[in-house]
């Protein structure tokens, strides 16, 4: 029915569903390529040709079987269209990238990294809609009462003593909502430059293979002024959590010593989990949760967060990482001098160290080339990981998918106007969370690998790492 058969084509189909044979010259195949089973030989064969105008000296009756198949390319593309092959089902580039990206996406669903698609608005304007409302009345009011509260200590998990040292002040610290007068809405402005964020932008005189890392505030104005009252207002609590945590700010002064072995470069990842457990501490949504859902969303993307993080200092053609953030923003960190943290300590160490390191690397790499060096897209990645409802059992699982189906949805808006010549871009961004939990693994197994007696507490904790207590 799909197109003219002669009866010794259908006769070549074995009656065994486990053996199909291919409609064009009888090898083995494994089923239907443009509309007619097929092998791969005569697949590919035909995807080469079928737009083709192909001419022959023959009469246009040769026989095409496995061992002449070869030998007659006008016989075997008449045969390939006689047996119902189409052209048409052979995909462009474009409607490639597109199937590609559908692809990605169903399966960043079906391992729950995306809500699905039926779900993917209304369930999440609902969760909002208190929020809008207090922003439409009284933005003042609702910024100052969205600020920044430290949460009750959880019963169990992390320590007291650590939840103690980590405790954030009830009144909006400086810059914050709360301690000016908010900007209405389509004007949040991102306020004056910070560590985070340079008075000046320096043109790299060398030429380099990533773009280096900035935050335009004009795109991020321009981005906010094109959204909801409520989506705007989520990413400027966003910038401003993490600059009121200096999340992106490192100094060799920050750094307590310099490590000299894996153990000890471990042991500064205490400095940048506080600041993730500061900023997830200044987001609303994270607030609304109940406490083991915090605890729980905190522990497993930690080391997610953290890998993000670590791009903005990490400089792929030194394997180093630059402890110059302000350098590292809108210069490229291979052109910041200073203190730097050679990948040696790990290439140098255990297998498992160096298994880290050469995923790490591969990762960053490819995250950078994708991203483009948008720091608000390496920012909303950042919450995205956070608010993984599939980290492990959660109180809440319907509410965490929501509010990371918030944030995708922001994130595709963005990208979709800031990189509009890149159809496929947000899927490509969206499956570095899918890479970043193979980066999960090969730590974990490093750690387990490791000194444990010698890491701080608070990692001990948030890493689940057995002591010898227990």
């Amino acid at each position: 029915q799909d197109g003219p058969c002669t009866s010794s084509d259908l006769a070549s189909m074995s009656s065994s569903k486990k053996d199909k044979l291919c409609l064009v010259c009888g090898d083995k195949a494994l089923g239907y390529n443009f509309n007619a089973v097929s092998c791969e030989s005569c697949k590919a064969f035909f995807r080469r040709n079928a737009h083709k105008t192909i001419r022959g000296r023959c009469e246009g009756k040769c026989e095409v079987t496995v061992e002449s198949r070869s030998f007659c390319k006008r016989c075997r593309l008449a045969k390939c269209f006689t047996v119902g092959m189409r052209k048409d089902m052979i995909l462009n580039d474009e409607q490639k990238k597109q199937r590609k990206q559908k692809i990605i996406i169903n399966k960043l669903r079906r391992q729950g990294q995306l809500p699905p698609q039926d779900t993917y608005s209304a369930s999440a304007k609902d969760l909002l809609s208190p929020m809008r409302g207090m922003v439409a009345r009284n933005p003042d009011k609702f910024l100052a009462s969205a600020s920044y509260t430290s949460l009750s200590p959880p019963e169990v998990t992390i320590k007291q003593e650590v939840i103690d040292s980590m405790s954030i002040s009830a009144s909006s610290p400086p810059g914050y909502p709360g301690s000016h007068q908010a900007a209405p809405h389509g004007a949040y402005n991102i306020g004056s430059p910070t560590a985070t964020h340079p008075s000046s932008s320096t043109t790299p005189e060398a030429v380099i293979s990533y773009a280096p890392w900035e935050e335009s505030r004009d795109f991020v104005n321009a981005a906010i002024n094109r959204m909801s009252e409520t989506d705007g207002y989520l990413i400027h609590e966003l910038m401003q959590a993490m600059e009121a945590s200096s999340f992106l700010a490192m100094t060799q002064s920050s750094i307590k010593m310099m490590p000299s072995n894996p153990e000890e470069f471990v042991n500064m990842a205490e400095l940048f989990v506080r600041k993730v457990i500061k900023v997830a501490k200044n987001i609303t949504f994270f607030k609304q949760l109940h406490k083991d859902d915090q605890i729980a969303l905190l522990k497993g993307s930690v080391v997610d967060i953290m890998m993000l993080r670590s791009a903005v200092n990490y400089d792929p053609f030194t394997e180093s990482w630059s402890l110059n953030t302000k350098g590292c923003i809108n210069q490229g960190s291979s052109q910041v001098a200073g203190e730097r943290i050679s990948a040696e300590i790990l290439k140098s160490g255990t297998p498992e160290t160096k298994q880290l390191f050469m995923t790490y690397s591969k990762f960053i790499k490819s995250l950078m080339s994708t991203i483009h060096g948008d720091l608000l897209v390496l920012k909303i990645l950042i919450l995205m990981s956070l608010f993984s409802a599939d980290r492990m059992p959660m109180v809440d699982h319907q509410k965490v998918q929501e509010i990371q189906e918030t944030y995708a949805r922001i994130l595709e808006e963005y990208t979709g106007h800031r990189f509009n010549q890149e159809p496929t871009l947000f899927a490509r961004i969206v499956m570095k969370l899918t890479d970043l939990r193979n980066i999960n693994e090969v730590h974990s197994k490093m750690l387990l690998k490791m000194k444990v007696d010698e890491f701080e507490p608070l990692l001990l904790e948030i890493f689940d790492l057995p002591t010898d207590a227990e």
